[in-house]
């Protein structure tokens, strides 16, 4: 078995990396995907480029982790000018992707991981930095899952938060710079980015601006869905400053919105006696395939001939949530921190 850590180096993979050290948990490699907008020049944001080396060093000298960097065999830009080999576009070049099925997520990120993960020729455990409150990401990472590829996120598992993931990264000088800018980090050419990080593009970085703003004409896709570069730097120019979405520093976090919940009585252990009970907040989504639980309704369960009436439900996607699989998952949800399995 193979233990990867996968590193963007946002507060949530780095706080997992943290999360591993302390927990003692096994662990074979760090590594991070360079994604390259030209050979030369970083796809990250020029903010989080200039940060990455002297957070490598630092996580080298306090956690004693050496961060092995991967990268797909041709950039961005060189992408954007290759000709595709089939497909409704044959002979067009890739260009701008779209914003759904972005062809740049697979051939820049998943593509090379994939590749890597093959070379191995082993049994491969992936751990990737998903917050506690990220509930969808994690049901999508599971569902990725087989039997020779395992995914985990330690944060998940433990419950911690997006704002937990500051508080883990602060003692180490391990916050980038980057959430003093933006929500959230990313390649400073991604056409889902919001329009006010284009602005700051525009106005910080012209030369990167100014090469997409050229490369956009050789392209059938606008690098945004409602208008061209040209057109928004007009804008720019005559004092159009887009809202600003509030950047995720660790002071003035807000945390997602959370998945439905709802508060059960269950059982609190499976010797229950006939009246032991416990009440817990629940995700109501299946752990398993991420559709909504079933309605609540009164049930009993028996602990041998003792009877005691309860919350139960019926998932209608057909997986059964069993009262010890939530009781632990009510230990680990980040929704009860006063609850551990077996409290009365």
């Amino acid at each position: 078995m193979k233990y990867i850590a996968f590193l963007s180096f946002g507060k949530d993979s780095i706080a997992q990396l943290i999360k591993i050290k302390e927990l003692g948990l096994p662990l074979d490699e760090v590594v991070y995907v360079d994604i390259r907008y030209t050979p030369e020049i970083s796809g990250e944001h020029p903010t989080m480029a200039a940060w990455i080396p002297t957070a490598e060093k630092i996580i080298k000298e306090k956690l004693g982790y050496t961060v092995k960097h991967l990268s797909a065999q041709y950039s961005f830009r060189e992408y954007f000018y290759r000709k595709k080999q089939k497909g409704a576009h044959v002979g067009e070049i890739y260009g701008f992707p779209f914003q759904i099925g972005a062809w740049c997520n697979s051939r820049l990120k998943l593509d090379v991981i994939k590749q890597y993960e093959n070379s191995l020729h082993d049994e491969i455990t992936e751990y990737i930095g998903i917050a506690a409150d990220e509930v969808e990401r994690m049901f999508s990472l599971r569902a990725r899952a087989t039997d020779k590829l395992h995914k985990r996120s330690v944060l998940y598992e433990n419950g911690i938060t997006e704002r937990d993931a500051f508080d883990i990264c602060k003692p180490y000088d391990l916050v980038s710079p980057i959430y003093g800018i933006t929500d959230r980090g990313g390649c400073w050419f991604c056409p889902k980015q919001r329009i006010y990080s284009v602005y700051r593009l525009w106005k910080e970085y012209p030369e990167y601006f100014n090469d997409l703003k050229m490369i956009e004409k050789d392209s059938r896709c606008l690098m945004l869905k409602t208008q061209s570069l040209e057109d928004l730097e007009k804008r720019f120019i005559g004092g159009y400053i887009p809202k600003q979405r509030k950047p995720r520093a660790a002071g003035n976090f807000t945390p997602r919105r959370a998945a439905n919940t709802k508060e059960v009585c269950i059982p609190a252990c499976a010797e229950h006696e006939g009246y032991k009970t416990v009440k817990v907040k629940l995700q109501w989504v299946c752990p398993v395939c991420g559709r909504r639980r079933g309605k609540i309704s009164n049930v009993r369960s028996y602990d041998g001939s003792l009877c005691l009436v309860c919350d139960g439900w019926i998932n209608p996607c057909g997986h059964v949530d069993k009262y010890d699989a939530v009781r632990d998952e009510a230990a680990s949800n980040g929704l009860n921190p006063h609850y551990t399995e077996g409290d009365l």
